[in-house]
């Protein structure tokens, strides 16, 4: 079962899968880390569809003011052909 954890001004910070921590959804600061980014060029990019390792959730959506990104760590991790600890190490800054 995956449990919501919180939101920021950007978007859901991610999913906790079991008792693991493990988080499968990263927003578009986290992404800009990852990358190497602004987090405006994340946004923008997945919101033209250039960059389909996210998606958008508007705000008519979801309800808020703003449009939130949820980017998916897995298919992040493989689009920079890198696995997914080395995200959560950029995310981490560790």
């Amino acid at each position: 079962m995956r449990e919501l954890i919180g939101k920021n001004g950007y978007g859901i910070i991610g999913r906790r899968g079991g008792d693991t921590g493990v988080y499968d959804i990263l927003n578009a600061a986290q992404t800009a880390r990852v990358i190497g980014c602004g987090q405006q060029k994340v946004r923008e990019r997945i919101k033209r569809g250039i960059w389909t390792f996210g998606s958008v959730v508007t705000a008519k959506q979801s309800g808020n003011t703003e449009n939130s990104y949820e980017i998916n760590k897995k298919a992040l991790a493989e689009w920079l052909g890198v696995p997914v600890e080395e995200v959560e190490r950029r995310v981490t800054g560790k």
